[in-house]
């Protein structure tokens, strides 16, 4: 079962990130205190040095995405020295000859980082143990196997992770690890999306022609528009092969785990057919994903267009996510499951005239709640700004948008009472509530109960804080729950309000009496069985206050007089009295309504209690409170 990490402190993040095109996202998600991150990445490049490591091993992915990444990690966390950095992302000469690149590799393992690469100026001992013994590796594979090797512009890095490769008996799960620690970078916090198998990425452009790499796929000299892409267990030379040498690559059961508990879920914008899609296609990758009910799962589209997406708008690369995601449609998985937000730029905001991806044909939206359309972009630094991308939802999952709720518990005349309202509203679950009350007494009969569980006492902060409880109640919450503690209504009811409330998008969460239709039958019928007369008119003047309401603000308010409601503190009245419902009952509705503002109703649960006990409408102030409505209503318009 799915847990939040914002319930232990912590939002477990997963990032599917190619190479640096995420690096601001990453480097956000990194530092934030709040936040533990897992970036989730494929191994199909193969271009340049990294396309050359992979076929001097023969059975290994690329290393270049997972270098970047651990570069990235490395520098926010400031996990190592940043000459370590800068060293294995160093690339040798284009025009280097092999004498000389063997001569550069053989000084490093030596230590002599210096000699190796002057121009660096990098300390001699620059290189870690593990780092100089993963070179010799390399160079023994290169004595044993006797292939040769182009070193013309190849990252050091790169070789360093060959030799780890080697180290770790060709494992490549264990090599990104390995990899990973000689910067300081925590095992974990970088995975390969597969179970470590070589395969290599092929693909369709329009014109029907064989992209035999990935390199091919983003050659900007071709601009291609790619139709389609695979993965294949060895490089083809036809399109006719692929059926046959396709690859059914499982997901990294490591990180699956993560995606079962992680609280976020990201798909980062880059190059997405190298470096975003073939991660999709992972076996069993969508299902985790969408087993995981309790995750925001966001897609980050592109700012900018790139050589692989030169025609598509961002509703395009959506598009293109959940078909992959879905296998390329063969999974029956709701979009929901997926991605749950889709965050497009809105690239009309800036006056600056650049290749920006177009929103695309919002008319095509089959449902708008799964779309946020907003300027992305950072302001003088172009691409993303990560704070703007991952804030809301951050603080969304840390609690920092819900709203503040205090509950002001009146109306008891014993201790017991006040303690009842709150034990029941605990039992139910009460959580991010403040629990207020007036105390009738001293209270020693509280004093061995957990703090939680004994409301405050306002008369006691008042003194302290110098402060009113109206002022109080104004200045640090959002919202106020005003709750009948006199017994006729259950502790659990404050848990049910508030529940409305937490989404922040009402103005108002009103209890009914009325709505509990068992309850108020039993009510009538106790409490006016020998006064059929008072009855029948305590009937009628409920249902005239309610219909004031519906002729004169155009909503009918089922229980005017009820002892259960929240609001918005803005709707607060000046000098309130919650022990006055009837009358604050009026003004707080006709504020509201007035307003236009956002209100429900709830059924609460209620005992019908004698007037002994419990603070009864009289019939006076019921037609004082009808009176009201219709003079704050003439008065208002």
């Amino acid at each position: 079962m799915t847990t939040s990490s914002a319930e232990v402190g912590s939002i477990r993040a997963v990032l599917f990130s190619g190479g640096r095109g995420s690096r601001a996202l990453a480097r956000e998600l990194l530092v934030h205190p709040d936040v533990d991150l897992t970036l989730a990445v494929n191994g199909y490049d193969d271009g340049k040095s990294t396309g050359e490591v992979r076929r001097f091993l023969g059975d290994a992915l690329g290393p270049s995405d997972f270098r970047k990444n651990a570069a990235t990690v490395a520098e926010a966390l400031e996990s190592c020295d940043p000459a370590l950095i800068a060293l294995l992302d160093a690339r040798l000469p284009d025009d280097v000859s092999g004498t000389h690149a063997i001569a550069c590799i053989e000084a490093l393992a030596r230590g002599e980082a210096a000699a190796a690469l002057p121009a660096l100026d990098a300390p001699a001992d620059a290189l870690p143990r593990e780092a100089r013994e993963a070179l010799v590796q390399f160079r023994a594979e290169m004595e044993r196997t006797g292939k040769g090797f182009a070193f013309g512009d190849c990252a050091i890095g790169n070789l360093v992770f060959a030799g780890c490769f080697l180290a770790q008996a060709r494992d490549f799960n264990r090599t990104v690890d390995a990899y990973g620690a000689l910067l300081g970078v925590p095992v974990g916090l970088i995975e390969n999306v597969t179970d470590g198998g070589n395969a290599y990425l092929v693909a369709r452009n329009r014109g029907g022609e064989l992209l035999a790499s990935e390199e091919d796929l983003v050659d900007a000299q071709r601009r291609n528009v790619v139709e389609e892409i695979w993965l294949v267990d060895e490089p083809v030379a036809h399109l006719d092969e692929i059926p046959a040498k396709q690859s059914q690559l499982r997901a990294n059961a490591r990180l699956l785990a993560k995606i079962d508990a992680a609280d976020l879920i990201l798909y980062a914008p880059g190059t997405q057919h190298s470096s975003l899609l073939p991660s999709y296609l992972t076996e069993g990758l969508a299902d985790a994903i969408a087993g995981n009910v309790r995750a925001l799962k966001v897609l980050v589209t592109n700012i900018e267009r790139d050589v692989e997406i030169p025609e598509a708008s961002a509703l395009d690369l959506t598009e293109k996510a959940l078909f992959h995601l879905r296998n390329k449609g063969t999974l029956e998985i709701p979009a929901p499951c997926l991605i749950s937000h889709s965050l497009l730029n809105d690239a009309e905001a800036r006056d600056r005239e650049a290749p920006y991806v177009p929103i695309g044909r919002l008319q095509s939206v089959e449902d708008p709640r799964l779309v946020r359309i907003a300027d992305y972009e950072h302001a003088t630094e172009g691409g993303h700004d990560a704070s703007k991308v991952l804030l809301p939802f951050i603080e969304s999952l840390a609690g920092r948008n819900a709203p503040r709720i205090a509950a002001l518990l009146y109306g008891a005349d014993s201790d017991d009472k006040l303690v009842q309202s709150s034990l029941e509203a605990h039992r139910a679950g009460l959580h991010g509530v403040d629990l207020w009350a007036r105390w009738p007494e001293e209270r020693p009969s509280v004093k061995n109960l957990p703090a939680e569980v004994v409301p405050r006492d306002v008369e006691q902060i008042e003194a302290s804080q110098g402060r009113s409880l109206e002022r109080i109640l104004r200045e640090d919450y959002d919202y106020v729950i005003l709750f009948d503690s006199s017994g006729m209504y259950r502790g659990e009811d404050i848990v049910n309000v508030a529940g409305l409330l937490r989404a922040g998008t009402v103005d108002a969460a009103w209890g009914s009496r009325r709505l509990s239709a068992s309850d108020i039958r039993a009510s009538y019928q106790l409490r006016y069985r020998k006064a059929l007369a008072a009855g029948a008119a305590s009937w009628v003047g409920s249902h005239l206050l309610s219909l004031a309401y519906l002729a004169f603000h155009g909503r009918y308010v089922t229980d005017v007089l009820s002892g259960v409601r929240g609001f918005r503190v803005e709707h607060l009245p000046d000098d309130f009295e919650a022990e006055a419902p009837a009358r604050l009952n009026q003004l707080l509705l006709s504020r509201i309504l007035a307003r236009d503002g956002l209100y429900f109703e709830t059924p609460v649960r209620f005992f019908s209690m004698s007037p002994d006990h419990a603070r009864r409408t009289t019939v006076g102030e019921g037609l004082q409170t009808l009176g009201a409505v219709l003079g704050d209503r003439f008065r208002s318009r």
